[in-house]
């Protein structure tokens, strides 16, 4: 999901007045004259059609301009497409980006481009795939206006005898707008079969709107006989005007790197769910990586930096493993200084596997300075953050961690690093823990730190929804079980949409949990969670008992955990 913000708002041409004064003409002739002798700056035009997969035109879509960035998020411009399919936009400046192309009824669909100073004109003309809706429907959730569409709150439409899903409401304006979940997955919102028009959510996606009035009692319907299931229609397609071999063979790499990562989100949620955690999950990328890799000698610079971003990218997944030589060659091509860095920025620190590894802090300097992307340079600033406070060198970690504050706080990986290497973080091992009182789950008994003075406890922000906290569950039993009786208890705190969703956790996973819990209305934003720092999660914190963190983070994550626990409850007698 991205949000729009726009910088150039160019669409259509607006139309010319009916009549037009002569002095107002010869003004303007004299000015054109004028700007006509002046060496102005270069601007790009990107124009182009859209088709739906159907082969006409949307009844409604976008073309948005965004970074260079894997999945695109906020865009630099967003403009509509016409009746008749077609766009246009204009760009002050050249260089690395993604035409990003949304309709209703159909899935987005983004394509890499890169604007150089030889050509100041670019044609792309895209065919949009349908949505790979599924044969039957068995559960369908509504969220609309009337609840600002928050997937929590969302309700369950009720099935008829006809096929169709309905829910029922009472206007209180003069429309009325909705989106369904369920439809492609339970994670995802998309505009209805019934609708007067729609509007874009800002996120990839529309709203369906109904023309309706006040006090009016709506009835809407879903009907799944009206949904486009694209049989025997072409699969997306994407043509550059002039021919553009490069960027066509860019943008099939890009498709088959986002095509693997949805892919591979699809595998691993499905594991999970089978298994309960992600402990043994394998994808198989096939010959992708080896077709990158062996593509990093193509004749092309563009075709050889994005196939290197591309490769940085995937090294990031336990299942590629990529030796030095293949990411020496990465770094010779991206340089620290590339934007292409934002696929993956994180990838950065894969220096420490090259001939420079010594000179990292130097190379992530000069990309926190001069790297175009605002997030690369983000992300250099927490790699000298982190490699600062590794080596404690207390005056570097202070120079990064201000610089951070100052002017990166909107990036949560940002806020996420300094979490957990701010040296003027509260959390700290040494660190008296916060005050704190909560509503425990199980009893509804107000609790507080006061509680647990006199154990070893463990903190344990988490939710269900969250993967790596989940991953957790075995570990976290195994420690309960193995410590519960030297005087150790464990408090989980969810952030959680709402408390119902850890008493359905705990009902039907094996994961019962048998210790303490409290919900944190607001999740991120609840006031036990800003004390404790919470940017990310799991987030555990163990705390002695006389109220001293004596560790954070990743000591108290997989096997680690076990190793701190033994740490300070060895020499603890065991009580009955």
């Amino acid at each position: 999901m991205f949000s729009r913000r726009p910088l150039l708002a160019v669409g259509t041409p607006p139309s010319p007045q009916t009549q037009e004064e002569p002095m107002s003409r010869a003004i303007f002739i004299i000015a054109a004259l004028l700007l006509a002798s002046v060496d102005l700056p270069a601007r790009w035009q990107i124009s182009g059609t859209v088709r739906g997969a159907d082969g006409n035109p949307p009844v409604v879509a976008h073309v948005h301009l965004t970074g260079p960035e894997l999945l695109p998020r906020t865009s630099l411009q967003t403009v509509s497409v016409d009746k008749e399919g077609r766009y246009r936009l204009i760009v002050e400046k050249g260089g690395y980006y993604l035409l990003w192309f949304t309709a209703a009824h159909h899935p987005g669909m983004a394509v890499p481009i890169y604007l150089s100073e030889n050509q100041l004109q670019l044609g792309v003309d895209v065919t949009l795939a349908p949505f790979d809706y599924p044969e039957t429907f068995s559960r369908i959730k509504i969220v609309g206006d009337w609840n600002n569409y928050r997937f929590s709150e969302a309700e369950p439409m009720t099935p008829q005898p006809d096929g169709t899903f309905t829910y029922t409401r009472t206007a209180t304006a003069d429309t009325l707008g909705y989106q369904l979940l369920g439809v492609i997955d339970p994670t995802r919102s998309i505009n209805g079969t019934m609708s007067d028009y729609f509007r874009y959510d800002g996120g990839g996606d529309y709203r369906s709107i109904l023309r309706v009035k006040p006090g009016q009692q709506v009835t809407i319907v879903f009907d799944p006989a009206k949904l486009f299931r694209g049989s025997g229609t072409t699969p997306p397609r994407v043509t550059f005007h002039p021919e553009n071999p490069d960027l066509q063979l860019v943008n099939t790499f890009y498709q088959e790197a986002v095509g693997t990562l949805h892919r591979y989100i699809q595998a691993v949620t499905a594991y999970r769910q089978e298994h309960g955690t992600r402990e043994g999950f394998a994808f198989d990328f096939g010959d992708f990586p080896e077709r990158l890799r062996q593509t990093l000698s193509h004749e092309s610079p563009l075709v050889r930096q994005y196939a290197a971003a591309y490769l940085a990218w995937l090294d990031g997944y336990r299942e590629v493993q990529l030796d030095s030589t293949t990411i020496t060659r990465i770094w010779e091509i991206l340089t620290s200084t590339s934007p292409l860095w934002e696929h993956s920025p994180f990838q950065l620190g894969t220096i420490a596997h090259t001939p420079w590894a010594e000179k990292a802090d130097s190379v992530f300097l000069v990309a926190a300075e001069q790297n175009p992307s605002r997030k690369v340079r983000a992300m250099a600033l927490c790699l000298l953050l982190e490699r600062a406070a590794r080596a404690g060198d207390r005056e570097r970690q202070k120079q990064w961690a201000e610089r951070l504050r100052a002017g990166y706080m909107d990036e949560g990986i940002v806020r996420f690093f300094l979490s957990r290497y701010d040296p003027g973080r509260r959390i700290n091992p040494g660190n008296p823990i916060p005050q704190f009182q909560v509503k425990l789950l199980d009893s509804g008994e107000v609790f507080s730190n006061q509680n647990l003075r006199g154990k070893f406890y463990l903190l344990d922000f988490w939710a269900t929804w969250c993967t790596p906290c989940v991953e957790e569950m075995p570990n976290l039993h195994k420690a309960y079980a193995q410590f519960k009786d030297r005087n150790f208890q464990i408090l989980s705190f969810s952030l959680d949409s709402k408390p119902e969703a850890v008493q359905e956790f705990r009902k039907t996973t094996e994961w019962k949990m048998p210790w303490l819990h409290a919900f944190l209305p607001k999740a991120f934003d609840n006031e036990v969670a800003k004390a404790f720092e919470v940017q990310g999660i799991p987030r555990p914190i163990l705390v002695s008992p006389e109220g001293i963190i004596l560790a954070i983070d990743s000591q108290l994550r997989g096997d680690n955990l076990f190793k701190t626990l033994k740490k300070f409850l060895a020499q603890t007698e065991v009580r009955n």
